[in-house]
């Protein structure tokens, strides 16, 4: 048995529903799928997701080691639809604002902001993990994991309206959880 990530929608958040397990989507980013044994297998120390990273356990891009974000934006926030995509990226300091390190993430392969020990363990009990990005300036900005659907990439942004009414051509943008699961898929 080995650890992967559910996806749930939470667009209704009394009634969360299971949207498919995370897996790579062969381009650099993360997508998902409802065949467990396509998940993306990761590792953690429960307790140092405090922040903390979630590290592949065989790394799907070139050798980066943890699951991340990385894109354009040094911030994210209320009345902005800056996102940042889910991908594999280097490891970077907890409660540290994103670095812009060349080849720092799969997303790109050049230099932009990146942070991979955003994760913290928000419920014990169903194991549910969730991001916080940390801007620029060192803020914490309400951070909304959301799924754009047309373009099959997992995004944080610190305003999901504000972002589907920027991104509404690539379809409709769905508020996720993650939780951490084990099942049994290959390493």
């Amino acid at each position: 048995m080995h650890p992967v990530i559910r996806a749930y929608d939470i667009s209704d958040p009394s009634n969360p529903s299971f949207y498919g397990y995370v897996t790579t989507d062969g381009g650099g980013g993360f997508t998902v799928t409802q065949d467990a044994s396509h998940a993306t297998v990761i590792q953690a120390q429960l307790a140092s997701l405090q922040p903390g990273n979630l590290a592949f356990v065989s790394p799907p891009y070139n050798g980066y080691p943890e699951l991340g974000f990385a894109g354009p934006y040094n911030d994210i926030g209320s009345g902005s639809a800056s996102i940042v995509y889910m991908a594999g990226t280097q490891s970077t300091t907890k409660k540290s604002p994103p670095i812009s390190t060349p080849n720092q993430s799969f997303a790109s392969g050049t230099s932009e902001p990146t942070e991979s020990a955003v994760w913290y363990l928000v419920n014990a009990a169903t194991l549910e993990v969730h991001p916080q990005w940390i801007n620029g300036n060192g803020g914490s900005p309400t951070t909304y994991l959301i799924y754009l659907t047309q373009l099959h990439y997992f995004v944080i942004t610190g305003d999901p309206n504000t972002v589907r009414s920027v991104y509404g051509t690539y379809g409709p943008n769905i508020v996720m959880r993650f939780n951490l699961d084990t099942v049994n898929v290959p390493p």
